[in-house]
């Protein structure tokens, strides 16, 4: 089975390092995506996840200008299909 772990995120920089350090610690037999959506963070989320993503092929970031949580979360399922993990 394959999994995607939808993360949605707005100015959490700190909170969202240490779920991104948990979800990927996971033992999983399948594959899995996690999907950062990021729901227009300025506290340097988006350079963060850059940083991650250099090491991390299995980290993807979505971006939208601040709509709130559900558009965020809204945004992480449409991705998740398309990904391809």
């Amino acid at each position: 089975m394959d999994v995607s772990v939808i993360i949605p995120t707005h100015n959490k920089k700190a909170e969202l390092r240490r779920s991104l350090e948990a979800v990927l610690a996971q033992q999983f037999s399948g594959a899995f995506e996690v999907l950062v959506c990021d729901d227009g963070s300025s506290d340097g989320t988006p350079d963060m996840i850059q940083q991650w993503r250099r090491t991390e092929p299995r980290l993807v970031y979505l971006s939208q200008p601040q709509r709130g949580p559900a558009a965020a979360r809204n945004a992480g399922w449409r991705g998740s299909f398309q990904c391809g993990y």
